[in-house]
């Protein structure tokens, strides 16, 4: 583990139940910023459900982008009362799901880490008045079958949220004419996760991954009532001719769409390469940004000189 900055914050806890019952007496802090400035810091949104989110998820994408020095963020429905941190799945963490499928040591590691600050245990909720996603530079939306995160994904306030979020994270192509107040904006998903942007915007011209429906099949069958239900597979509720399967194996797989910047995951396995690519393609979006400005400079110079201005 490598949180020099809040080691000596962290209470010692096992790994069955740290998870599900943070056990730390310290007020709460802010996430380290690694910029000049957490004002001219880009921000990531990880969008999570109250309940029942998969740790991996969370934490991967939390630790990977602070650590590059973004600003990670939190979004859920709706405030939690009475007052608690988000939750995680806690079927995987006990049992002898726990051994099979559960989070590392690692990852329980950073879920004490998130226990105890404000971030996390304050998130944004994109249900309250005025709530945009504009304000971030990068979206991630989690996945998960259960009850709680699929509520989140059909939520149409959700929906209504992401639609203008979505289009402008539209690809800027070398010879676009930018505007002066383009931001840069990219999009990131995992698992079911991707399902609340076709559900959201079922017409847009862009390309997925999603879970696969005989993985998420074989999934639900380890899953108790009510997880195991009747909810349609991810897979089904994208149209077929905006989804790429992969591999019909086990093995990691990411999938990065042409039109606009977004990429996608079909699983847990893939968390740590989709973090990796999705900052990637943040750094190939701001640099296709500063080369249409530029392009756009030297247009305009060559108008000038031209026109004997």
């Amino acid at each position: 583990m490598a949180f020099s900055f809040q080691v000596s914050k962290m209470n010692s806890f096992d790994n069955y139940n740290a998870a599900i019952h943070p056990k730390h007496d310290l007020i709460s802090v802010n996430a380290p910023v690694f910029g000049k400035d957490a004002k001219l810091s880009p921000h990531l949104a990880i969008v999570l459900a109250d309940k029942g989110f998969m740790l991996e998820q969370v934490c991967l994408p939390w630790r990977y982008f602070t650590d590059r020095g973004f600003v990670v963020e939190f979004v859920i429905a709706e405030s939690i009362f009475p007052p608690r941190p988000p939750k995680p799945n806690d079927s995987y963490m006990t049992g002898w799901k726990s051994h099979v499928l559960g989070a590392s040591k690692e990852i329980l590691d950073i879920y004490s880490v998130l226990c105890t600050l404000n971030e996390f245990n304050n998130p944004k909720c994109y249900r309250s008045n005025g709530f945009t996603f504009d304000n971030f530079s990068a979206v991630f939306i989690t996945g998960g079958r259960n009850p709680f995160v699929r509520e989140m994904l059909e939520d149409p306030l959700l929906h209504a949220s992401l639609v203008p979020y979505i289009h402008s994270c539209r690809t800027i192509q070398p010879d676009e004419e930018v505007k002066d107040n383009r931001k840069i904006k990219v999009l990131g998903a995992i698992s079911q996760g991707a399902a609340a942007i076709y559900l959201a915007e079922p017409n847009i011209n862009m390309k997925t991954t999603t879970i696969p429906a005989w993985m998420e099949r074989s999934n639900s069958f380890l899953n108790p009532t009510p997880d195991n239900s009747t909810y349609p597979y991810a897979a089904t509720i994208i149209p077929k001719d905006k989804y790429v399967s992969g591999p019909y194996r086990r093995v990691a797989f990411t999938y990065q769409d042409e039109n606009y910047y977004y990429i996608s995951g079909r699983s847990n396995k893939d968390i740590g390469e989709l973090s990796k690519k999705m900052y990637l393609m943040y750094k190939q979006a701001y640099k296709d940004l500063n080369a249409s400005l530029r392009e756009r400079r030297r247009r305009s110079t060559s108008n000038r000189r031209n026109s004997g201005i």
